[in-house]
């Protein structure tokens, strides 16, 4: 049986353990585990932009602006699961 509160905490808990598992890839990639193009097409891209939005909305430098429209098309791309 669910609950709208169960439900919260393990939305939350998939968040955070998909993080670990971005670490881990990035790791794994890192001391030559693993490249990407092992990885499915679909897996990299995901990756991809996922690290693409993080990168975007880290605090703004000279260097790198914070691009809002770039962020708007990202997300806009996403299938949502409704």
């Amino acid at each position: 049986m669910s609950s709208p509160i169960i439900d919260k905490i393990m939305n939350e808990q998939d968040r955070d353990f998909i993080r670990v598992l971005e670490d881990l890839i990035d790791v794994l990639v890192a001391r030559g585990v693993i490249t990407m193009e092992m990885l499915p097409p679909d897996a990299r891209e995901k990756l991809a932009t996922r690290r693409q939005m993080r990168d975007s909305l880290r605090e703004p430098t000279a260097a790198r602006p914070v691009d809002i429209s770039a962020i708007d098309q990202k997300l806009a791309a996403l299938r949502f699961k409704e």
